[in-house]
């Protein structure tokens, strides 16, 4: 009977460890799928990073690593992942790699707005304008996306690119009214109207965006134009000199000195 109990036991031993071996991989199974989602993230994050500092090696070898874990039923992933690689041909100067994988991006899915933003800014830098802004046009519309105040301003230059400058004040306006605090569309706005003439609203504009940046080469020069066409002299040459003292070897002081 004892040797009968102990096999009975060590069947029940060995039934309890195998029970208990197949719990552990089903947890062990779980949590591999969460870390490789997790890994792949990690990877596509740091590769980021790294095209953002110009460190086209260690990028690669990231966006390798993030390959590995990528999901490929994982349409989102995917067009992150490809976008990813588009930045990085971007910076590289590959420019058709580039824009091959920024399309990939976007046939993965179409609501990467990033992904679009990027192309669109890609298409810009081509000056490839009226694709750029049918691209920018629709990140635009994207009500959530997080730079969508940007989004307007760059159709605003695009529309200046265009010589469409009624359009182009509309956006740099739309882009102020979602992030007043955002300076670029109020120096832009400044100049469309001084070249409309409405020198009332010029100013306005101008000093709104003094107020948020101070003095840059590029709101002095537009100042002492402005104080110029209004015939305040002494205005512009106070202008004048805060230029030539904060900023002598700016593009600006350069116009400023031909235009002497």
């Amino acid at each position: 009977m004892d040797r009968v109990s102990r096999i009975g036991s060590i069947a029940t031993f060995l039934l309890v460890a195998l029970l208990l071996s197949g719990c552990v991989s089903s947890t062990n199974m779980t949590k591999v799928t969460v870390d490789t989602a997790d890994a792949y993230q990690q990877h596509l994050n740091l590769a980021m990073q790294y095209i953002g500092m110009n460190n086209r090696d260690l990028a690669r070898i990231h966006l390798g690593k993030a390959e590995k874990y990528l999901n490929s039923s994982d349409k989102a992933a995917q067009s992150q992942f490809y976008n990813g690689y588009a930045l990085l041909y971007q910076v590289e100067l590959e420019l058709a790699l580039a824009e091959e994988y920024f399309l990939k991006a976007l046939d993965s899915n179409g609501e990467n707005n990033t992904a679009r933003y990027n192309f669109a800014s890609f298409l810009f830098n081509q000056k490839r304008f009226n694709d750029a802004l049918d691209q920018m046009l629709i990140v635009t519309e994207d009500l959530n996306y997080q730079r969508r105040p940007q989004a307007f301003y760059i159709a605003g230059l695009l529309e200046n690119k265009r010589e469409k400058p009624d359009m182009a004040l509309r956006f740099f306006i739309r882009a102020s009214q979602l992030a007043p605090l955002f300076r670029p569309p109020y120096i832009e706005a400044a100049k469309i109207y001084l070249g409309q003439k409405n020198y009332v609203l010029a100013k306005k504009k101008l000093q709104e965006h003094v107020g948020l940046a101070g003095a840059t080469a590029d709101n002095l020069w537009l100042s002492i134009q402005l104080e110029a066409v209004l015939g305040n002299d002494e205005s512009a040459r106070i202008q004048e000199e805060k230029l030539k003292k904060l900023y002598p070897d700016s593009k600006e002081a350069a116009q400023y000195a031909k235009a002497l």
